[in-house]
């Protein structure tokens, strides 16, 4: 009995040793492995304070300022008393950095952004002198400018009012060109979307009155031509219908113009046409001579040496001796149908085999 309680109790020694050796483990390896941390992250620190040191000899003090920022929250990281140095070194770049960028600011009267560079210097460095009595300063050309300055509210509109403006520029040009290629409503909504962004913009003015002075010329021919067609309708409806134009069209393979007629007609069609006279004059002379002188020069120029039948109708002139019938040549100039006038001022005409006076 006794090495039975003896054996329960050794067990419950060694089951409350073992865990407590196992945090005692882990304890040491957090701490080693926060060690390795705060080492790298001082290493890391050096570096920036280098890189930050190296930007201020350039004069870059944008760059100097943010990487002192990043060291800054290196040394609040780190948090140990073995980086004393490289935080003093830290607050003292941060701070002289920071004090000749506020300077700059507030000789320039940018009264804002010297009171956000002051305050961070006072952020971390509460008690430098020359911060604090910057800050007098700054404060007091802002209490200054109170009243005299827009809010903070109306000053954040300003990029936007900027892109509002660029982008109206940009739309009066996109309504130039569409313009300018003849695309008058596309022209319109642009230039119309430029004025609404930007009322005062007068090119967006000037372009749409060309626009819509081209509407208005286009319009205009269209009316006029409109108003020339109805005039036309106008006269052709008061013009009488003509009745050639009823007719059916006419054979447009018949290219000759040969007579059908009679036999007899035909031949006196036939001479006519061949039988020419360049001049023929009968200045106070008989009907007879004028035959006679026809009967000759026509015999002359008929290719079959006949002529043709020429009726004469009695009582033509009086004192003339009686009339004859006669074969005569006939000469004629011109297309059949036509009149020849005479001494007597008569006039012939045809018959199917003659022409009779």
């Amino acid at each position: 009995m006794i090495r039975f309680v003896f054996t329960a109790a050794a067990a419950a020694v060694l089951l409350v040793a073992v865990p407590s050796v196992q945090a005692q483990a882990s304890a040491a390896q957090i701490a080693a492995e926060e060690a390795v941390r705060r080492q790298d992250m001082t290493i890391s620190l050096r570096k920036t304070l280098q890189d930050a040191q190296a930007a201020r000899t350039k004069g870059d003090l944008a760059l100097a300022a943010r990487l002192y920022e990043e060291a800054w929250l290196l040394v609040q990281r780190i948090g140990d008393a073995s980086i004393e140095k490289e935080r003093q070194a830290t607050v003292t770049g941060f701070s002289e950095t920071y004090l000749i960028l506020a300077r700059r600011s507030y000789a320039s009267a940018d009264y804002e952004e010297a009171s956000r560079q002051v305050a961070r210097i006072l952020r971390i460095n509460p008690r430098n002198p020359d911060a604090q009595a910057l800050k007098v300063k700054v404060d007091a050309a802002l209490k200054e400018l109170e009243g005299m300055r827009p809010s903070k509210e109306i000053v954040a509109l300003l990029p936007e009012a900027e892109k509002q403006k660029t982008d109206a520029g940009t739309l009066v040009q996109d309504g130039k060109l569409l313009y300018e290629m003849g695309k008058l409503d596309q022209a319109e909504a642009k230039l119309r979307e430029a004025a609404r962004l930007d009322p005062n913009n007068r090119a967006a003015g000037y372009y749409l009155t060309l626009v819509q002075e081209s509407r208005y010329a286009q319009d205009a021919v269209k009316r006029e031509i409109m108003a020339k067609n109805k005039i036309v309708e106008v006269e052709e409806a008061w013009n009488p219908p003509v009745a050639r134009e009823k007719l059916p069209s006419a054979n447009p393979f018949a290219r000759t113009n040969t007579v059908h007629t009679g036999p007899g007609r035909r031949l006196i069609y036939s001479k006519l046409e061949k039988i020419r006279l360049d001049k023929v004059e009968f200045p106070n002379l008989p009907l007879s001579e004028v035959v006679n002188y026809l009967d000759e020069e026509t015999r002359l120029r008929d290719p079959d040496r006949r002529g043709i039948n020429f009726i004469i109708a009695p009582n033509v002139d009086g004192g003339w001796p009686p009339p004859r019938r006669d074969s005569v040549r006939v000469p004629f100039r011109g297309r059949p149908g036509r009149w020849i006038p005479s001494r007597a001022n008569r006039r012939w005409r045809r018959s199917s085999r003659s022409i009779l006076s």
